[in-house]
C-alpha cells in the first residue's frame, strides 16, 4: 500500500496497483481500479431505486427456478443487472456506465451518467 489517509473518517490507501480502497468507519470497503470500476462490499443491500424513473430505457425480470434477474438499461447506454435467490441472497449486482449513492443505510440510488 502506497499512501493511507483519512478524509471524514474514511480511510483511503492508494495500492500499488493503482487502485484505491476506501473504508467507511462502519466496515464498508469500496475498490476502485485504475479505469474507474468499483467494487463495494456491503453486508446487506436494503433497497435498490432509481433516481429519475425518465431516465429508464428498460427493466426486465426474469424468473429461472429459485433465480430472480432484474436487468435494467438506461437510455445513455448505462446497465445494471441483480440477481438473487428467492430467500434473498444476493448473486450478482453489477453495473456498467452508471452513477451511484450508497446511503448509511445501504440504499443504493442508481442514476443515469447524464444526469445532474
Amino acid at each position: 500500500m502506497d499512501e493511507e489517509t483519512d478524509a471524514n473518517g474514511n480511510t483511503i490507501q492508494k495500492l500499488d496497483d493503482g487502485s484505491t480502497k476506501i473504508t467507511t468507519p462502519d466496515g464498508r470497503s469500496f475498490l476502485v481500479d485504475k479505469n474507474g470500476n468499483t467494487n463495494i462490499n456491503l453486508p446487506t443491500i436494503q433497497k435498490v431505486t432509481i433516481d429519475n424513473i425518465f431516465d429508464l430505457k428498460s427493466h426486465v425480470i426474469m424468473r429461472n427456478g429459485d433465480l430472480t434477474v432484474h436487468s435494467i438499461e438506461l437510455l445513455d447506454g448505462g446497465s445494471v443487472k441483480i440477481s438473487f435467490t428467492a430467500n434473498g441472497e444476493l448473486v450478482e449486482f453489477s453495473g456498467k456506465n452508471i452513477k451511484q449513492t450508497i446511503t448509511k443505510k445501504n440504499e443504493i440510488i442508481l442514476k443515469s451518467l447524464t444526469s445532474k
